[in-house]
């Protein structure tokens, strides 16, 4: 209930945001070119650690990402692992001009070499695909070369849900 109502709030407070700034003049330069790419890292999010993201704007409303995120060894609280590696590939659509609603989903790529948690050991390793989304605010002006971005990331499959949530900050060009 607390991770619906979480998430309500963040959607209120990425609209209001949107309309009252929506109204301010903006001054665009006559030789400004929009900004369609986008580099940049995200911690924890969509990449479950951190990524480095690269986006492509099909449309103004309309964008598509992948990441890439590795490390050899992993110790976090009670659980390790090694070799782990995680690819997402994600569709967004945006709502607003220079501050957006983002709203999102895709898949992840996981694997994962050896995995510690709790004692119980697993040397198997593998590699699964998880569902994902994103739900969240993003401040990308279409002529500046700044990004930032903060919001929420579920995790899904067959045996259930997680759900996180990143911030990342880049360029656009």
């Amino acid at each position: 209930m607390k991770t619906v109502q979480l998430l309500i709030i963040c959607i209120c407070f990425s609209l209001f945001f949107n309309y009252s700034l929506n109204g301010q003049n903006q001054k665009v330069p006559t030789n400004a070119t929009i900004k369609s790419n986008s580099l940049y890292f995200e911690a924890f999010g969509n990449g479950i650690v951190y990524s480095i993201n690269y986006e492509h704007l099909f449309t103004d409303n309309l964008g598509g990402r992948i990441g890439f995120m590795y490390s050899p060894s992993l110790d976090i609280i009670f659980t390790s692992t090694k070799s782990f590696l995680t690819v997402p590939v994600i569709l967004n659509y945006f709502i607003g001009e220079n501050h957006k609603l983002e709203l999102g989903g895709g898949i992840v790529y996981v694997s994962v070499a050896e995995v510690s948690f709790l004692g119980f050991n697993d040397n198997r390793g593998g590699s699964a695909v998880i569902g994902t989304a994103v739900v969240g605010y993003r401040y990308q002006p279409k002529y500046s070369g700044f990004l930032f971005k903060i919001g929420l990331t579920p995790f899904f499959n067959q045996n259930g849900a997680f759900v996180s949530g990143g911030v990342g900050i880049g360029l656009n060009f």
